[in-house]
């Protein structure tokens, strides 16, 4: 599964509306405003029935469908494609890389919200204001609904790349007895990781805390990221 899945327009995402990746830039943020036809392509790491199946469903029957329903109410006839993907992320990225390197890649691309500066740095990525304008950007009402911590996601040095498809969120919990014994608070509100880090060299320095950290195998992945995704129906 994807970390803070991304969407930006390419030319890179996100589900998201972001930047131009792979294609040539061009600054004219007017370009094909009055085509009556227009043809896309949507781009993501997953598939119905297969990984990340619930993006791919809610791309499918809801996204496409939307807003092909609200470009014809305008008298534009859009042809959306889904460009659905199985694979491991890291092959993925380097798929989504080669793509956009060689001049290809969708119009749309939903790219790992992590991955976002090495796209902008690389020059596959452009701001959203690049593409449509400032105006139009800060006019969109999507942004209402979104939390600002969230909406940061599709953010680099400043500039906002793309809208996040959703996020998650990652808690941690304690042992009130246990950080008792401690000499910890039992109401411990920690500020920052070195609070936490500070806690844990306490409760492995009591003796009356049983506590035997617990690290990976050497050359072995630690396992998954934090996630941050609550999923595509958050924003409908």
């Amino acid at each position: 599964m994807r970390r803070w899945p991304l969407m930006s327009l390419l030319v890179a995402v996100p589900l998201l509306a972001a930047g131009c990746v792979g294609k040539p830039a061009d600054t004219n943020t007017g370009q094909n405003a009055d085509a009556k036809e227009i043809t896309l392509t949507i781009s993501s790491n997953a598939l119905e029935g297969g990984k990340n199946a619930n993006i791919a469903k809610w791309t499918v029957d809801y996204v496409i469908p939307k807003f092909v329903e609200a470009q014809k109410a305008k008298g534009v006839t859009a042809t959306v494609r889904f460009d659905g993907n199985g694979a491991d992320d890291k092959d993925y990225k380097t798929k989504v890389a080669l793509d956009l390197k060689t001049g290809g890649g969708a119009d749309v691309q939903e790219i790992d919200g992590i991955w976002l500066g090495e796209f902008a740095q690389a020059g596959q990525a452009k701001p959203l204001a690049d593409l449509v304008g400032q105006d139009k950007v800060d006019a969109w009402e999507g942004w209402s609904k979104i939390p600002s911590a969230v909406t940061a996601l599709g953010d680099f040095e400043g500039k906002r790349y793309g809208v996040p498809v959703g996020t998650d969120g990652r808690v941690l919990y304690f042992n009130k007895k246990l950080f008792t014994r401690a000499g910890l608070p039992a109401d411990w509100q920690p500020r920052s990781w070195d609070d936490v880090l500070a806690a844990g060299q306490k409760l492995k320095r009591s003796r009356r805390v049983p506590c035997r950290p617990r690290r990976p195998a050497a050359g072995t992945p630690p396992g998954p990221r934090p996630r941050r995704r609550t999923g595509p129906d958050r924003y409908r």
